[in-house]
């Protein structure tokens, strides 16, 4: 799970003491929320997994987590039309993440009839704000920073994907008129086509790891040169493991941890301190550094894509509305006592 890792090395660069040295405090405070999203995933494909439920809690049980759906509520993802989005209302304390609560008192929500795709959708940073106000300042800021870096990171998986498409031989010409299907389905769509259903879907999934590894290395060299900090599988296990498993059940801690270990190739080049042999070297791995701008670029793009969206169902409500007329004007016509010719008269 690289991309886990490179959220805990983005955040401890966000986490440093006034005179520009790590802030560890800082870091244990905060990294439980940064990594929430993707370990409590995992607890809920374990929960539902658990053949020692009864029927009753399996009926209680949330219809996203039943559905294998929680990847969508947990990263709060637009639908592919863009006008809605999945959320849920993450409890304060993790430790109460039990399966007492999955089957009495979540609050979670995915927007239904939603493809399957080998990448996810892009994340509603003010989905999370409304229904998660009520967190505590480092829970709410760990999960949001996760959140932003996800974006972030989307958007150079889809452009280095429509990169790689054309270098191989394929464009992929984006229709923002199309309301049913994302600019991400249309890629996925573009990639199927291409290479076959599931040729195509390993690729994107090779891109976007490929990617966060690469995020990997970028964020341990940025560590290294600007904290003086050196990033192996100790300083995870002191700053991330000792963390979390205090934080959050241990099942779930070690659950999650297990994933966040870092490639042999990717240490090898920390160790020599190879940071600029990316797997993907096209990339322009800037993107890490500059998130806000990222996310207020996406926006812009999400709000022309309702816009276009919400006019397609503007000329689709005065067509029916048209329709509606028409009917009207002759019922109204024959309630006048005007003959109307029937197809049986027609044809005598």
């Amino acid at each position: 799970m690289s991309i886990t890792i490179e959220h805990a090395l983005g955040y401890a660069l966000e986490c440093r003491n006034s005179d520009g040295s790590f802030d560890a405090e800082k870091f244990k405070r905060g990294i439980t929320g940064v990594l929430r999203p993707d370990v409590e995933r995992g607890f809920y494909i374990a929960y539902n997994n658990d053949p020692n439920r009864t029927q009753e809690e399996k009926n209680a049980t949330p219809d996203p987590v039943k559905n294998g759906t929680t990847r969508k509520a947990l990263h709060f993802e637009y639908a592919q039309d863009g006008k809605s989005s999945s959320w849920i209302k993450f409890e304060n304390d993790m430790r109460n993440l039990t399966p007492e609560l999955v089957k009495n008192r979540m609050e979670m929500f995915t927007t239904p009839n939603q493809e399957a795709s080998p990448l996810g959708e892009p994340s509603d940073i003010n989905a999370f704000k409304e229904h998660n106000a009520h967190l505590d300042k480092d829970m709410y800021n760990g999960i949001l920073f996760h959140l932003e870096q996800d974006s972030a990171n989307d958007l150079a998986v889809r452009q280095y994907a429509m990169d790689y498409a054309k270098r191989d031989g394929f464009d992929i010409p984006l229709n923002l008129n199309d309301a049913s299907h994302s600019v991400t389905q249309q890629i996925v769509s573009a990639y199927e086509d291409h290479y076959g259903k599931e040729a195509g879907d390993a690729k994107l999934r090779e891109i976007a790891n490929s990617i966060a590894q690469d995020g990997v290395l970028y964020y341990a060299g940025a560590m290294e040169s600007e904290l003086g900090v050196h990033v192996d599988q100790s300083w995870l296990e002191e700053n991330v493991y000792n963390t979390i498993r205090n934080t959050m059940p241990l099942e779930i801690a070690d659950g999650g941890y297990k994933y966040m270990q870092i490639a042999d190739d990717v240490q090898n080049k920390i160790d020599r301190g190879a940071f600029d042999q990316f797997k993907t070297p096209d990339v322009d791995l800037d993107f890490f550094d500059h998130r806000e701008e990222l996310i207020d670029e996406f926006d812009n793009g999400m709000d022309l894509y309702r816009t276009l969206a919400e006019e397609d169902r503007e000329e689709e409500r005065r067509e029916e509305e048209r329709r509606e007329t028409i009917d009207n004007r002759f019922d109204a016509d024959r309630d006048d006592g005007l003959e109307l010719v029937s197809d049986d008269d027609f044809e005598r």
